[in-house]
């Protein structure tokens, strides 16, 4: 593991070190068993994003209730911890989906399964709690076919600049199951010079109508490498939230 990328002074009220950093479940590497004197508790169901701010609440020691809690000698399905930089909250182990307890340390694992979770274009958005009502817009999967064309180059211009927001950022990573690639980024923001990871953050965007639209970032290597074609409307929204002119069509439908 890398040296940390951050170090937040101060620690935990009961003294034990965490390490943050990501992971996933690949499909196929089946379970592990919980070792001797270790307890792994789990505070999002499968498939679901771990919010920042839980994370960071239990990498502080907050009393955060599991939805789900493995003991010793239980299978637990075999995450993979992402090797690289990490935020250090105190001085010991976290990594960020269940965290792991034993004598004297606590560890928790950022394991997302690789599998993306689906939801038609435009439907309902229910990832996350959110306060405003939004609808769905690239949440694709291979199980479900999904709508292709040609889409303006002012629309990925538009979500390149939005996506460096980071909007509802979560831990762990979705991984392209259309491609092997390996965890995709883009250089976005306003200037273009600030590089975004894609596949654990929404980009989300405001229609003329007022119709809120949610959509992973990860869209955008959709959009230039599966040839996914967003909703008009989505597109329009996006471009006008970037500061950018829109025109009167900004996709063609295969």
């Amino acid at each position: 593991m890398g040296p940390a990328a951050e170090r937040i002074p101060g620690g935990r009220p009961d003294g034990q070190a965490v390490i943050a950093g990501h992971g996933w479940y690949v499909r196929g590497t089946g379970d592990m068993q919980m070792p001797s004197g270790t307890w792994g508790c789990f505070y999002v169901e499968d498939g679901i994003g771990l919010r920042q701010s839980v994370g960071l609440a239990i990498e502080k020691g907050e009393q955060i209730k599991p939805t789900k809690i493995v003991g010793p000698g239980k299978p637990v399905p075999n995450y993979t911890v992402a090797p690289g930089p990490c935020s250090a909250r105190s001085s010991n182990p976290t990594w960020g989906r269940s965290i792991w307890r034993s004598a004297g340390s606590t560890a928790t694992r950022g394991a997302e399964e690789q599998e993306m979770t689906y939801y038609p274009d435009l439907s309902p958005y229910s990832y996350d709690q959110s306060s405003r009502d939004m609808l769905n817009v690239g949440w694709l999967s291979p199980k479900h076919g999904y709508s292709k064309g040609l889409v303006d180059e002012r629309v990925v211009e538009a979500l390149k600049v939005l996506c460096a927001a980071y909007e509802n950022q979560m831990r762990g990573i979705h991984h392209c199951e259309f491609c092997d690639a390996d965890r995709p980024f883009v250089f976005g923001g306003p200037t273009s010079n600030t590089k975004v990871l894609l596949g654990s953050a929404e980009i989300r965007v405001e229609g003329e109508d007022g119709t809120y639209y949610a959509a992973p970032n990860l869209m955008l290597h959709y959009m230039t490498e599966h040839e996914y074609c967003p909703p008009e409307d989505f597109c329009q929204a996006a471009v006008r939230a970037a500061g950018l002119e829109a025109a009167e069509e900004l996709t063609l439908v295969e």
